[in-house]
């Protein structure tokens, strides 16, 4: 992470006035890269499941992010109106980041037939 930290501050001009679309973006890297791009000027929406936790990461944020509620399980429809959504809040999007994703916090060995099913759906 730090690599990738140091790759955005030798960018840190580059993101000025870009619009930006950051999926998963209410924990882990995706909220480590709102707090970063935000302070370099960029145009944020971001985007996850867990609202409660986007307003939390929105309001630690430089500039304020439009918030985005967003589960890449739903139906390709619901997807698509979600970009018209991110469309219309920023217009034309110039960077698409996704660090969306699902985990499982056990051995495999350990984890139901169930939850492999789950993790490799998503």
């Amino acid at each position: 992470m730090a690599m990738l930290l140091c790759s955005l501050h030798s960018m840190s001009n580059w993101w000025s006035g870009k619009s930006v679309l950051l999926a998963g973006a209410s924990s882990g890297l995706g909220e480590a890269l709102a707090y970063e791009i935000s302070s370099r000027g960029a145009n944020l929406i971001i985007a996850a499941r867990r609202v409660e936790r986007l307003e939390s990461v929105a309001a630690n944020c430089a500039t304020r992010p439009a918030v985005l509620p967003l589960d890449f399980n739903s139906p390709v429809s619901e997807l698509e109106a979600k970009a018209l959504e991110a469309e219309a809040l920023l217009g034309e999007v110039d960077v698409l980041l996704c660090s969306a994703g699902l985990g499982q916090r056990s051995f495999a060995s350990q984890t139901c037939a169930h939850a492999h099913a789950r993790i490799m759906a998503a």
